[in-house]
Formats: C-alpha cells, structure tokens, sequence
C-alpha cells in the first residue's frame, strides 16, 4: 500500500506526463451514472496488460472509479445531467465528457488523471462517523502516492460552451519491491 499523500494544489506544478510512446491510454466516457463502472472495466484489462499486481491494480482501481464518481456527480449542472445517454461509454450528444487518461511516466510510476466540466476544485472533508458520504478524497489521499488538481487545458473537451473545467491526477509507485 502507498504512503498516504497530500493534494497538490500549486497550478503551476502539473504531475509528469506519459507520452504516448510510453503506453499512455484515453477513454472518453459521457457523465452518466455507468461511467465509473465502464471506467473501471476499462481500466481493469489494461493494468493487467501492463503487469501491474493485483492488490495495486485494485487501489488504482478503486482510485479511478472515486475519480470519476466524482466527475459524474460534481462535473454538470442538473440540467445536464438530466441527459443521459443509452451507453455511458459513447460520448455523443450533449452530455460533457469526462475522460479518463493513464499511462507509465516511466517503470515505477504510473499517472492517472480525470477531466470533467467542473472548474471547482475537488475539497475533502471531514466526515462524521455516521455520515453516508465525504470519504472518496481521503481514500484517493490515502492510496496514492501523490495526488491533486490543475485547470484543463481551454479547449480539451469537445463541448465547447462549458466553462474551463479541471483534471484530477493521481500518481502510484509500480516498483515491484
């Protein structure tokens, strides 16, 4: 298990990035309920093709799908979210994307990062022992090597009417000890 991190929340600083020579992948999923699911099986086949052992490829796992849960539940206004897609894994129509990017920065590295529409920074919290929710970011805090947030880059998404949204990223040791 990775040392617990701390969200980084200087902009100037972004994590290291993959290239595409280095394996990085993309999948681009419509904000729809399904999505941390598709996300997550997505996800699931391409750790196994890197090698990544199986208690690390379930945190990052786990890390993803919070991400995204996140993206869905935070990244539109209820308006959009009110239009859902019949496959949450075809972002067509109206809905913003999230996407969802991953790859090695190098042999003992790995980079995952979320976009959603949302510009608002992602806040933990403190959550009461009997609350249902609030926890997502202390997981991600605690499964990650590092983690934090950067404003997307204007333009990334291809709904162009949305404000600048942002990218959460998260970064996991992969040395086999």
């Amino acid at each position: 298990m990775s040392t617990p991190s701390t969200p980084s929340t200087d902009l100037t600083s972004h994590p290291p990035r993959p290239s595409p020579r280095d394996g990085q992948r993309v999948l681009a999923l419509a904000q729809h309920l399904g999505a941390p699911r598709a996300a997550r099986t997505f996800l699931s086949a391409c750790l196994q093709d890197l090698g990544v052992p199986g208690k690390l490829r379930a945190d990052i796992q786990t890390v993803v799908t919070e991400l995204v849960t996140n993206a869905v539940t935070h990244g539109a206004t209820a308006s959009e979210q009110l239009l859902v897609p019949a496959d949450p894994a075809s972002p067509t129509g109206p809905l913003p994307q999230i996407v969802v990017r991953f790859g090695p920065v190098h042999h003992t590295l790995l980079l995952v990062e979320v976009e959603d529409a949302c510009p608002a920074p992602p806040r933990p919290s403190a959550p009461h022992a009997l609350d249902e929710s609030g926890r997502g970011l202390l997981m991600v805090q605690a499964l990650t090597s590092q983690w934090g947030w950067y404003k997307a880059p204007t333009g990334a998404r291809k709904k162009a009417d949305t404000a600048q949204g942002k990218v959460v990223w998260a970064t996991f040791d992969i040395a086999v000890t």
